[in-house]
């Protein structure tokens, strides 16, 4: 008997322990629940759209992949895309789309950041780009990150299938050079009925500056190189284009150095034109009846298949943001690629992300745009582009009238070397201010 009482005292033991392991008490080795995450706190970009996006590529750009991945933040376009007036106004924004031709004036305005260590905490893979494309982000400093480019324009020769057809000419082939393309155009520089027909239209002057890489102005030494060869050859191929009989530029064209894209897509009298992508104005005309095709811009002898230098459609943040984790989370978005792969399908940009896949994907989701070339496009590469300085516009306009002066009859060493005094007068006042 006394054998078992000691056995009935060990076993209440035993279950009131067991009872105490289930209370509601915690032991020393168990961890409290932890308390549910609060909320992250809603924020409102700014952006200041200097691209011009339509409302839809900057709802598949921005909105939908940010929303998706963080609904606290909501990205919002400027008012105005005057970024002074902004500036005055004490809204300056959080992000600005740009290129990356017009970083001086942002530069000028201190607004450029440089995003390399958000991008390193925010696992932003540089290495996923084309290498080029990155050297043309550094503004501030040879290493710097001063913004992320989503898109790059590139050239390409756009043709009229239907005018080839009516004048029985074979359609233009990928790898042509300038000079055989020039032939072509003369073939095709005809009457069609009352309509004069265009051959061959190059979209601008400067567009061959930016295949042959040559500048304005040396900023090092605040000199003019408007006098160089490469304008003297640049001044001499556009001209033996326009100058074709039935082919020539109106007077505002020449005025401007530069031809409408609405001449082969709306007006269609331009055979060839050769521009900056346009493929995603192309879907009202195609549903109007434009038969057209794309094939490789052509190239230069001392530039084989090389269409321009760096274009990029880009996107930075402002020195000024007081939301700059947030943004950069914006810009990692934007660049994934899922969103990237959105934008090259619906969009019809490029990536620059450096995965063929992107190219292979051009314009895939757009009926108007299906069955045509756009591997012929891709076949060109570019070049590291030059910052352009400060006073890249009033260059420029010396350079058109020195152009149009040629063209109406000026020798073009006269016209070049005028112009390069000009340019030299106008920057050495500006230094001296």
């Amino acid at each position: 008997m006394k054998r078992r009482a000691i056995v009935h005292a060990m076993l209440l033991a035993m279950g009131a322990t067991v009872w105490t392991g289930c209370s509601s008490q915690p032991s020393a080795t168990e961890v409290s629940p932890a308390a549910p995450a609060e909320p992250a706190k809603p924020v409102t970009l700014t952006m200041l759209d200097g691209n011009g996006l339509s409302d839809s590529d900057f709802q598949v750009m921005f909105v939908n992949p940010v929303k998706k991945k963080y609904p606290h933040i909501t990205v919002t376009k400027t008012s105005t895309t005057n970024i002074n007036n902004l500036i005055a106004a004490g809204e300056t924004p959080d992000l600005i789309t740009t290129h990356n031709g017009n970083f001086g004036p942002y530069q000028e305005l201190k607004l450029m950041y440089d995003m390399s260590d958000l991008a390193k905490l925010y696992k932003l893979d540089v290495a996923r780009f084309d290498p080029v494309v990155v050297q043309a982000m550094a503004v501030t400093g040879p290493t710097a990150l001063n913004a992320i480019p989503y898109a790059l324009n590139f050239s390409a020769l756009y043709y009229n299938k239907d005018l080839f057809d009516s004048f029985g000419v074979a359609y233009p082939k990928d790898g042509l050079t300038w000079d055989e393309a020039i032939e072509l155009g003369k073939r095709m520089t005809r009457k069609l009925g009352d309509t004069q027909i265009r051959g061959l239209d190059p979209y601008a002057v400067t567009r061959f500056q930016r295949i042959l890489g040559n500048t304005f102005y040396d900023t090092k030494t605040n000199k003019s190189t408007l006098s160089t060869p490469e304008w003297k050859s640049i001044f001499e191929l556009s001209k033996s284009i326009i100058s074709i009989p039935g082919n020539e530029w109106t007077d505002a064209e020449l005025k401007n150095s530069i031809s409408p894209d609405t001449n082969f897509h709306t007006k269609r009298i331009s055979a060839m034109y050769g521009g900056n992508n346009m493929t995603s104005k192309l879907e009202e005309p195609t549903k109007n009846g434009l038969n057209w095709d794309v094939a490789q811009y052509p190239s230069l002898p001392s530039r084989p298949n090389v269409y321009n230098d760096i274009d990029a459609h880009l996107t930075f943040i402002t020195s000024t943001s007081k939301h700059k984790d947030e943004a950069m989370k914006v810009l990692v978005e934007l660049v994934s690629d899922e969103t990237q792969m959105d934008l090259v399908r619906k969009t019809a940009r490029k990536s620059p992300l450096a995965d063929k896949r992107f190219e292979a994907a051009f314009a895939a989701d757009l009926e108007f745009a299906k069955g045509k070339n756009h591997a012929g496009m891709f076949k060109s590469k570019m070049i590291n582009s030059p910052v352009r300085p400060r006073y890249t516009t009033e260059a420029s306009n010396l350079l058109k009238a020195a152009f149009y002066d040629y063209y109406k009859g000026k020798d073009v060493n006269t016209a070049l070397r005028e112009a390069d005094e000009k340019l030299n007068q106008f920057l050495a006042t500006e230094a001296s201010k």
